[in-house]
């Protein structure tokens, strides 16, 4: 096989994919809106899903006005911006602060 034939067998298997991948987006949306969190489902007589509850997640601007003005001060760290990197001392020297990545494949437009 060569690359173009790889290629086309990609794109095929991901054309696929996303129509799978959108169905089970929708069945999962289905169950979690009909069932209560905690519940388990079986599928044929053996435990399959549980609906869990959302997660809780740190929310700043909450914190905010729920922490008074000392424990807020202790809590409050400083960091480098990134965008404020490039901006003040230019794209070569944000250049020399970043890692490569590992390559990976892109859909070409």
């Amino acid at each position: 096989m060569s690359i173009t034939d790889d290629a086309a067998r990609l794109a095929v298997l991901e054309g696929q994919a996303q129509e799978l991948n959108d169905e089970i987006r929708r069945l999962r949306a289905v169950i979690v809106a009909t069932t209560e969190p905690g519940t388990v489902i079986e599928v044929g007589g053996v435990p399959r899903w549980r609906v869990a509850p959302g997660k809780r997640t740190f929310d700043e601007s909450l914190a905010r006005s729920v922490l008074n003005a000392d424990t807020l001060a202790a809590c409050t760290v400083t960091k480098v911006d990134s965008a404020k990197v490039k901006a003040v001392a230019g794209e070569v020297t944000w250049s020399l602060c970043t890692k490569q990545g590992d390559p990976f494949l892109v859909v070409a437009k």
